[in-house]
C-alpha cells in the first residue's frame, strides 16, 4: 500500500482532514499497514456520506462512533483513546506533512501508544524509537523568560547548509546518543554551555523531509549573559527579542519552529509574522 498516493487520490480539501493512527508508520516505511483511518471535518464527513460512502455506527471502547468506509479507507469525525478526547479541529490544524499529505505526527502517535500500552502498541513504540534514532538532528535555543529574548546562532558564511543564516544550536546525533544527549553535547561544543539533561524542555519533533532527518527541538530557560559563553562553532550568537527574531535571516525550519514556540507557549506577545 502506498498510503500517500492512496490518500492523495481521495482529493480531500487541505486543512479539513488528517491521516490517523499508524498511517504515518506506513508513510515513513517503518512498517506495513493494512488500512487507512482518516479524521475529517464535519463538512467533509457529510459530503462523503452524501457521495455514497458506506455509513454505520460502530462501538469502540464502549462508545458509539459514526463511521464511513470505502475499500481500505475508514473515516471518522471524532477521535479518542482511553479517557482522552482531543478536539478534532485542533488535531487537524497541527499535522505532520509528508509529501503534502497531513498525518498525525510521529511524536503524538508515540504518546498515544504509550498511554494505550497494548502489546501491538509496545511493538510499534520500539519501531518508532529505532527509526527516530537512525538519523536524527537535535537542537534548540535558550529562552530568557524575564525579558522575552532567545539566544540564536549565526551560522558561518562558508558552511554548505544555510550559510550566513540565523538558526538554532544543534547537530546530528553521534552513535547511540539520545536526542537530549545530542542537544546537551551541541550546546557545550558550540557555546561552551553545560546543562543537565533535565533542563532541556522538549518543544517538538518531526521528520525533516528536506534533509532526510528526524528533527527534535528543545529549549532551555536561562538568563546567562552572552559574555559568559564561548563561541566554538559558527560566526556568532546573540540574545534576540522574540518579536524581532522574525526580521532576522532565519533558516526555514528555525522560523517554523519559532512560530510553533510562540503558538504553544503563549508567551503573550502579538507578533506580526510575515506570510
Amino acid at each position: 500500500m502506498n498510503i500517500v498516493e492512496d490518500v492523495r487520490k481521495l482529493n480531500l480539501p487541505q486543512g479539513e482532514y488528517l491521516v490517523l493512527g499508524s498511517g504515518i508508520l506506513g508513510a515513513l516505511g517503518i512498517r506495513e499497514i493494512g488500512d487507512i483511518d482518516l479524521l475529517v471535518s464535519p463538512s467533509v464527513f457529510d459530503k462523503l456520506r452524501a457521495e455514497g460512502w458506506a455509513y454505520d455506527e460502530i462501538e469502540i471502547e464502549g462508545q458509539t462512533r459514526e463511521h464511513l468506509s470505502r475499500g481500505e479507507v475508514e473515516v471518522y469525525r471524532d477521535f479518542w483513546y482511553g479517557s482522552n478526547h482531543p478536539d478534532p479541529a485542533t488535531l487537524i490544524a497541527d499535522p505532520q506533512i509528508i509529501d503534502s499529505i497531513p498525518f498525525l505526527s510521529l511524536q503524538k502517535l508515540a504518546e498515544i501508544k504509550k498511554i494505550l500500552a497494548r502489546p501491538k502498541d509496545l511493538r510499534d513504540i520500539e519501531l518508532i524509537d529505532t527509526y527516530r534514532l537512525k538519523k536524527s538532528w537535535a537542537g534548540g535555543f535558550l529562552y530568557n523568560r524575564k525579558d522575552g529574548t532567545i539566544l540564536l546562532h549565526h551560522r558561518d558564511a562558508n558552511t554548505k547548509i544555510n550559510p550566513d543564516k540565523w538558526a538554532f544550536f544543534g547537530g546530528l546525533n553521534e552513535g547511540s546518543e539520545t536526542f537530549v544527549e545530542c542537544f546537551v553535547r551541541e550546546l557545550r561544543e558550540e557555546i561552551g554551555l553545560s546543562i543537565r539533561p533535565e533542563q532541556a524542555i522538549l518543544l517538538r519533533e518531526y521528520l525533516n523531509t528536506d534533509m532526510g532527518t528526524y528533527r527534535v527541538i528543545f529549549y532551555v530557560e536561562s538568563d546567562i549573559s552572552a559574555s559568559e559563553l564561548v563561541l566554538g562553532e559558527g560566526a556568532g550568537f546573540e540574545w534576540v527579542p522574540i518579536e524581532k527574531a522574525f526580521s532576522y535571516d532565519l533558516t526555514e525550519k528555525t522560523q517554523d519552529d519559532l512560530r510553533y514556540f510562540v503558538k504553544v507557549t503563549g508567551v503573550g506577545i502579538e507578533l506580526r509574522l510575515a506570510k
